[in-house]
């Protein structure tokens, strides 16, 4: 009688190794954020809908209940799909930066309020041609900065942005540049400046009653406004402080609404530092409270994402 089955291997033999399972990967997903703004409406799900059918994408996440559940979401498709075109707000993206990503290119749809990365990517007036590079999947490896050593972000701030942004978020009134111009009105009035200091390789530059404090991997804030210097490519982090001079504060905000790098405040550049701060200032993250604390470290982590540019 004749059989089939495998025959044990002897005792000087190895068994024989079991090749793992590849799993498929494929082009394009697009993963949305149900929770951003612009997609809760019936017109934005038409675009975002649009967009999916030119690329030929499946839409995930927008079942998603929680931020948690998103960042898996996000996780889970990084490991299947070669792009991930993330549309929601800068928030949004930020989530999925944060997520235990797989080796997909990240692109990204604006969605939110503010879109900074927006501005970064150079999307507006440009989406078609960023649509086929999204689709043609052409990534390029971009550093991150890391907040504390745990947060991942492009764009973080302490002081009075950072409190205008929980004011904005407490709101139940307006939106867009409305709102947001009271909710700084209301930081205005509560905002408690700090002395400080950016501490960084053995130096020490110090920033009295600072007003705002800018660390960022781009130079976009909200809306457009270039509020410091730098591209999102640059191999470094970019930080300026202002104090409360009037001046100083007028020139920012005349350079943010031409779109120009500011030239005021105290500047620094480097790949790690940390701002130490005489008494409790509040932390905002790509548009996300980030709570409050006396002292932040911030630190590049070189070509952690593949971004589609």
């Amino acid at each position: 009688m004749t059989s089939n089955a495998t025959p044990a291997p002897g005792r000087n033999e190895r068994p024989a190794r079991v090749a793992p399972a590849v799993r498929l990967r494929r082009g394009v997903a697009v993963v949305a954020n149900p929770a951003a703004g612009r997609l809760r409406g019936g017109r934005s799900r038409g675009r975002l809908d649009a967009v999916a059918r030119r690329l030929g994408a499946p839409v995930l996440g927008l079942d998603c209940a929680s931020a948690p559940e998103f960042r898996h979401c996000v996780a889970e498709a990084s490991r299947d799909f070669e792009v991930l075109l993330v549309a929601g707000g800068d928030g949004t993206f930020t989530d999925a930066l944060n997520s235990e990503r797989g080796p997909a290119a990240l692109g990204y749809l604006p969605f939110g309020t503010g879109n900074a990365l927006a501005w970064a990517l150079g999307l507006p007036g440009a989406r078609g041609r960023y649509l086929e590079r999204v689709r043609r999947g052409a990534g390029r490896p971009v550093g991150v900065m890391r907040v504390d050593g745990a947060r991942k972000a492009f764009f973080a701030s302490i002081g009075i942005d950072a409190l205008t942004v929980r004011k904005y978020n407490e709101a139940r009134m307006g939106h867009g540049l409305g709102r947001y111009a009271l909710a700084f009105l209301a930081a205005l009035a509560e905002h408690d400046p700090a002395d400080l200091e950016i501490r960084s390789a053995g130096a020490v530059l110090r920033v009295p009653r600072a007003l705002a404090t800018i660390v960022s991997k781009h130079p976009f804030y909200g809306y457009g406004l270039r509020v410091n210097r730098g591209a999102i490519t640059d191999p470094c982090l970019h930080v300026r402080a202002y104090d409360r001079s009037r001046l100083a504060a007028l020139k920012a905000l005349a350079a943010a609404a031409l779109k120009v790098a500011p030239t005021t405040g105290v500047f620094h550049h480097g790949a790690a530092f940390t701002i130490a701060c005489d008494r409790e200032q509040a932390l905002q993250l790509d548009g996300e409270w980030g709570g409050t604390g006396r002292e932040f470290h911030f630190e590049l982590l070189p070509e952690s994402v593949r971004l589609i540019l």
